[in-house]
């Protein structure tokens, strides 16, 4: 019976250590993590009176390392013409584009977790730590400008196979936008 009741006890010890409450300060609320360095993980710290806001915060913290602010302003004007001359058709395409770069984006990060959470009992404040591992991300990313080059070639390749003038420009400016959509995509 005493044997049964030390290890309730040693498990009951064993709970409330583990818990939020257990006053000891965590280092990434004043500063990095011992347990996640910046060198292999991205990492962004909320606070809120709510557990769910601080960990919303802190997602929102490390998503701000992502946020990529660019607006995007455009003119394009396409002429296509076709006439006759002594049985010959002659087609022509003048295309005329001009951009002002200022478009807005932002990348939805996966694989992000909330690692820690911490409850200051004094004012009732909940801390949360989110964090992301520089690796996952960067094959993430990896992942995506492979899959944004092959689309670029494959708009290429039909570009190249068509007859049609007018097509052939919609195709190449389709090849245009996914290289476009590849400068926004940045790894550190």
């Amino acid at each position: 019976m005493k044997r049964h009741a030390t290890i309730l006890l040693c498990l009951f010890a064993a709970a409330c250590a583990s818990t939020p409450d257990d006053g000891g300060r965590p280092d990434w609320i004043d500063g990095q993590s011992s347990q996640y360095p910046q060198t292999l993980y991205l990492s962004g710290q909320g606070s809120a009176l709510t557990p769910q806001d601080a960990k919303d915060r802190a997602r929102s913290e490390l998503a701000k390392q992502f946020e990529v602010a660019v607006r995007e302003r455009g003119q394009q004007s396409q002429t296509f013409s076709s006439q006759q001359a002594g049985g010959e058709s002659i087609q022509s395409l003048d295309q005329r584009i001009s951009r002002r770069l200022l478009t807005s984006t932002s990348k939805s990060l996966q694989g992000v977790q909330i690692a820690e959470q911490w409850r200051d009992a004094a004012n009732d404040q909940h801390y949360a730590l989110a964090v992301l591992s520089r690796g996952r991300a960067r094959f993430q990313f990896e992942q995506e400008i492979r899959a944004l080059d092959d689309q670029s070639q494959q708009w290429l390749r039909q570009a190249e196979g068509e007859n049609t003038t007018l097509k052939r420009a919609g195709y190449e400016q389709q090849a245009i936008a996914a290289q476009q959509k590849l400068s926004l995509i940045h790894i550190s």
